[in-house]
């Protein structure tokens, strides 16, 4: 239950959160939206950005600052446990950011977004008599 309710409420307030750091790619498909819930000061936050540089031209980093008057709905949830980390609007973590999980996490979400675009090219191509297999080759190669 506990689950439902935190996705519900990050769900409900990830369109107005805080700035973007980095742009999307221009033509291509929209990165994933990593939001990073701080506050400043913030040792461990600023642990946190450190951890994140890697993982940068990979996602668009969006910091959210829990202590600005129009974050008091982030403030009340996250008061107590900053650094938190949403990825395209999901929780995946909190305190400490841990690489690997993050990894893992993205690379699913990477997946996913590939095989769903590989799908839909697929449906498209299959609709207009196309050959099928070789219309699916060129979407295995995206990386």
């Amino acid at each position: 239950m506990w689950t439902l309710l935190r996705r519900a409420a990050t769900v409900r307030g990830a369109a107005a959160l805080g700035q973007r750091t980095a742009a999307t790619s221009g033509d291509g498909p929209r990165l994933p939206v990593l939001t990073l819930f701080t506050r400043h000061p913030c040792v461990l936050c600023n642990e946190a950005k450190e951890v994140l540089k890697p993982f940068l031209h990979r996602v668009e980093l969006e910091e959210v600052d829990i202590m600005h008057s129009a974050h008091s709905y982030w403030f009340q949830r996250y008061r107590y446990d900053i650094p938190v980390v949403h990825l395209d609007g999901r929780f995946v973590m909190e305190h400490r950011v841990h690489p690997g999980e993050l990894e893992r996490r993205l690379s699913a979400l990477e997946q996913y977004r590939r095989d769903k675009a590989a799908a839909a090219g697929g449906s498209k191509g299959a609709a207009g008599g196309s050959k099928g297999a070789a219309g699916a080759a060129p979407s295995q190669n995206v990386a």
